[in-house]
């Protein structure tokens, strides 16, 4: 025997009254679509949606990314170091490059690159020092020991500027710092974790 089942349903009214409550609630509420006034602002209106870029990534996926404006609210320094930024990375794609050309035995590409980018960037003692080593690398496979020994010579020039070089100043001495913890803690663990 089946029984009648009771199904309740809301009528339409309230639904549309609680439609309309939650359309008002979102137009007079502030949220995400006003920003705070600032003391140099007046405007409490909608911020302008940043310019889009669509991007081909790999595989065939595009990707979508803020488009980058000159001097949007940037400082000096910022782009400044956003520049040498994307320098450094030009530079480190060249080297990665020479280094596949090294291992793939075309010795004489590698070298005019890693040479290229030498000449370049002569006052940098970091780039100096990574090419110095991959010339010397190079010259070894070619079996060109003269020219290998220039290459670790200004090598080890390099280091020593770099060593005065105030962006791996911080670096160094971060470096030192850990080396005392490490042995103060080997110090007083003793026998727990000392060899």
């Amino acid at each position: 025997m089946n029984r009648p089942t009771c199904v309740r349903t809301t009528p339409r009214g309230s639904l549309s009254l609680l439609g309309g409550f939650l359309l008002c609630a979102c137009l007079l509420a502030p949220g995400c679509r006003s920003r705070q006034s600032t003391p140099g602002s007046t405007a409490l209106t909608d911020a302008p949606s940043p310019t889009v870029t669509r991007i081909e990534g790999k595989g065939g996926r595009s990707e979508t990314r803020p488009a980058d404006r000159p001097g949007s609210g940037k400082t000096p320094e910022q782009l400044k170091f956003e520049a040498d930024q994307k320098k450094e990375q030009e530079i480190t794609s060249q080297l990665e490059q020479a280094n596949g050309m090294l291992k793939g035995q075309n010795l004489e590409g590698a070298l005019r690159m890693v040479q290229r980018v030498a000449l370049e960037n002569a006052q940098d003692p970091y780039v100096i020092m990574r090419t110095s080593y991959l010339e010397a690398m190079i010259f070894h496979k070619l079996k060109d020991g003269p020219k290998r020994k220039e290459a670790m010579n200004r090598l080890l020039k390099s280091m020593e500027t770099l060593q005065g070089d105030p962006r791996f100043q911080q670096g160094f001495l971060d470096g030192m710092a850990n080396q005392e913890v490490i042995k103060m803690s080997l110090d007083k663990a003793g026998k727990n974790y000392g060899p």
